[in-house]
């Protein structure tokens, strides 16, 4: 893959389809899907794709989710984004485009704070931003979900550059059909998701300097995660998240602050 490909942060709640997403612009099932509450994305891992032509890397990338009590702070989730500010930081294409995954038909309080500590706090909103709704197989018409709720998304201040609403599974194999029962949905779904990339990606990405990217992470997870500042401190003074963006946090020295 060209030094000059695009990169696409892919980002949302555990279980929203991220991986699925990836692997149906790829045609591929690398990125690894899982059924599990628990999820399977902890590391932002990076896969490579073409689209007319114009090559692109899309990180797949864990959301700073609530937990089952409530607002519990998710620590591997965090240092995920660390390290994804260390990657891009060093990676002199930059940001070319936000892409929020979320499975449908609720709109969470997560949802909210994902949408925030990305699009308001990493990139400043100076990346366009997209939006995938999964989960919609059922919709008697997908494209009508978003025509019916976009409204609501703008009542919690989230507004998007494009939107595409899909399946992102085929669906339990049917034996008279020879085929997922989604399949047909499934394949309406992927020009989609292609369109919504060559349509809204910048041509040249966004770049900050990576002293500045951390410490706007570091404000924005306290603006969604406020109540949680000594979890949150905990979590900076773990080996982990220090050698995931290196010199970064050690020169802002956010840990004794």
């Amino acid at each position: 893959m060209s030094l000059h490909s695009q990169n696409i942060v892919v980002f949302g709640s555990t279980g929203s389809g991220k991986s699925s997403v990836i692997n149906m612009i790829r045609r591929s099932s690398e990125a690894p899907v899982s059924s599990g509450a628990s999820g399977c994305t902890f590391q932002s891992t990076a896969y490579s794709t073409k689209l007319q032509d114009k090559e692109y890397r899309l990180w797949d990338t864990a959301g700073l989710d609530e937990g089952k009590q409530g607002k519990v702070f998710d620590k591997k989730a965090f240092e995920n984004l660390c390290s994804l500010v260390g990657q891009l930081s060093h990676n002199n294409n930059g940001v070319s485009l936000l892409m929020f995954v979320m499975r449908g038909p609720r709109i969470t309080d997560a949802a909210t704070k994902n949408y925030r500590m990305f699009y308001e706090g990493f990139c400043r909103k100076q990346v366009p931003i997209v939006i995938v709704v999964t989960g919609l197989e059922n919709e008697d018409d997908m494209d009508q979900w978003w025509i019916t709720n976009e409204g609501v998304f703008a009542e919690r201040n989230m507004f998007f550059h494009g939107a595409a609403c899909v399946t992102a599974i085929t669906g339990k194999f049917s034996t008279r059909l020879g085929r997922g029962i989604h399949a047909d949905v499934y394949a309406e779904s992927i020009p989609k998701i292609e369109k919504l990339i060559q349509n809204h990606v910048l041509t040249e990405g966004w770049k900050k300097s990576p002293k500045n990217w951390a410490l706007d992470i570091w404000k924005w997870v306290l603006i969604a995660f406020g109540a949680l500042v000594p979890i949150v401190l905990q979590v900076l003074e773990q080996d982990a998240v220090k050698a995931a963006i290196g010199e970064i946090f050690d020169s802002l020295d956010i840990a004794q602050s």
